[in-house]
């Protein structure tokens, strides 16, 4: 679960001023906090935004290049099994 998620309003902020003897915070103050507090999620969701964009390039890169192992793997087994193959046909027309 996303952090963001954890965090979605301001009343689970302003939840634990009460205990403390506080009273309601001032409609100005109340609507500066909740401001902040929803550019402060913003902020966090854009950080994890990026950082899943990043994983996501790095598997791609990685993908990418296994992919290119793997193909030229296949084409010199290919090219092998092609020339062992001539050389076997080779040695049957030079023995037989």
């Amino acid at each position: 679960m996303l952090y963001a998620d954890k965090v979605r309003s301001c009343s689970a902020i302003l939840r634990p001023l009460a205990p403390t003897g506080l009273t309601r915070l001032p409609c100005r103050a109340q609507n500066d906090l909740q401001r902040q507090l929803k550019l402060n999620l913003l902020k966090i969701e854009e950080r994890e935004l990026i950082y899943f964009t990043e994983n996501c390039y790095n598997i791609g890169t990685q993908a990418a290049l296994l992919a290119g192992f793997s193909f030229s793997a296949l084409m010199q087994a290919s090219a092998i099994a092609g020339t062992m193959n001539k050389g076997i046909q080779v040695l049957r027309v030079r023995c037989g």
